[in-house]
C-alpha cells in the first residue's frame, strides 16, 4: 500500500489539478481511494478569536481524520490525501496536524503545490491576491514532515493561466509512487 499527501493553499490550484489528474488516469492508476479534508472539515467560525478553542477545532478534526485513516488503510489499496498542513485565522496560521501524524502514518510521498506568477512584470500584482506567506510555511512543513517520516517531497509550481505543466508533474510523481 502507498500513501499519498497533496497539499496546497487553497488558491495554488491543487483542489482542481488533483481531480483532473484523478479523472483523467484514474483507469491507468492502481487501485486507490481518496480522501478530501473538506469533506471531512467543518467550517472554522471566520471570527473565531479564542486560540485555545481554534486549538481544540483542529484536535477535534485530527480525531476524525485518524479514526477514518485508520479504516481506510485496513482496506486493500492505495491512500490519496488532499489536505492542508495549516488553517489560516484572522491573526496567524495554525498547523492542522500534529507531527504524530506524519510519524503514525508515514506518507511515501508530499505534493507540495505552489503558485508561481504568469510573468515576471506581474509578479507584485499577483502576490497582492495569494497568499505568499502561507506558500512559505507550507514549504517548512513539507521539509519537516518528510523528515519525521521519511517521505519524498515534489513540489509542483503552477504558473497562473497555464496548468499544463502542473497536471503533468503531479500524474508522473502519482504514478511513480503508486507503481
Amino acid at each position: 500500500m502507498k500513501f499519498i499527501f497533496v497539499t496546497g493553499n487553497p488558491e495554488s490550484g491543487k483542489d482542481e489539478i488533483l481531480d483532473m489528474v484523478l479523472r483523467g488516469y484514474k483507469k491507468m492508476l492502481p487501485r486507490f481511494r481518496y480522501i478530501k479534508f473538506d469533506e471531512l472539515m467543518p467550517k472554522l467560525p471566520k471570527m473565531e478569536r479564542d486560540i485555545d478553542k481554534i486549538k481544540k477545532f483542529c484536535k477535534n478534526f485530527y480525531s476524525k481524520l485518524e479514526r477514518k485513516l485508520v479504516q481506510e488503510l485496513k482496506k486493500d489499496g492505495n491512500l490519496i490525501v488532499n489536505g492542508y498542513f495549516t488553517i489560516k485565522t484572522e491573526h496567524g496560521y495554525i498547523p492542522i496536524l500534529p507531527n504524530a501524524f506524519f510519524e503514525t502514518f508515514k506518507p511515501d510521498v508530499i505534493i507540495l503545490v505552489e503558485v508561481l506568477p504568469s510573468r515576471p512584470e506581474t509578479y507584485m500584482m499577483e502576490t497582492e491576491h495569494m497568499d505568499w506567506l502561507r506558500q512559505e510555511i507550507n514549504r517548512d512543513y513539507a521539509s519537516l514532515y518528510s523528515a519525521k517520516s521519511g517521505a519524498m517531497v515534489k513540489v509542483v509550481k503552477v504558473k497562473l493561466g497555464s496548468i499544463g505543466g502542473a497536471l503533468r508533474e503531479t500524474s508522473d510523481v502519482i504514478r511513480f509512487a503508486l507503481k
